[in-house]
């Protein structure tokens, strides 16, 4: 009689989900061709993972296998694409997993009509709730400000 075949090990925290191709994910224990191609292509449209959490919002992803693959995974350096809060086109935003056409409004919205010194400035001035702000947030910064910022210092000597 054959022993049963072990189960694949893998150390914590070992592969970073940011970087892995859909062919390294899919070699892995409980993770089959088509949800390698789903967290791949969710990995792209959100501009990478902040949290090794955001595997459970994978299309198809059951419960028990995302409790099963979490650990496995750390995020690397985390968002490889922000979105400029003052400056990125309305479709940038109408096409990310989290501001879907809505979300785009409001922001599109508000930037015509105020200026943004901080990310945090847009949390109180549109109505969205905490939690939706907090999934926004990573995906957020600056980007007129922060040159406008670096163009004052090299102009003072700093």
């Amino acid at each position: 009689e054959a022993p049963f075949p072990q189960k694949k090990q893998i150390a914590p925290r070992h592969h970073d989900l940011n970087s892995l191709d859909s062919a390294a994910l899919e070699a892995l224990p409980r993770i089959g061709p088509r949800m390698a191609g789903r967290v791949c292509r969710f990995r792209q449209a959100l501009g990478g993972f902040h949290s090794v959490q955001q595997l459970r919002e994978v299309w198809g992803m059951h419960e028990d296998q995302a409790d099963a693959i979490i650990p496995w995974f750390h995020i690397g350096a985390g968002v490889y694409r922000s979105l400029c809060l003052d400056d990125s086109p309305w479709n940038d935003f109408r096409k990310h997993p989290y501001f879907k056409y809505e979300g785009a409004r409001m922001i599109d919205a508000y930037r015509k009509a105020h200026d943004l010194d901080q990310v945090e400035d847009l949390k109180n001035a549109i109505a969205v709730s905490d939690s939706l702000f907090r999934k926004w947030s990573p995906y957020l910064r600056l980007c007129k400000s922060s040159e406008n910022d670096n163009s004052r210092r090299l102009q003072q000597g700093d």
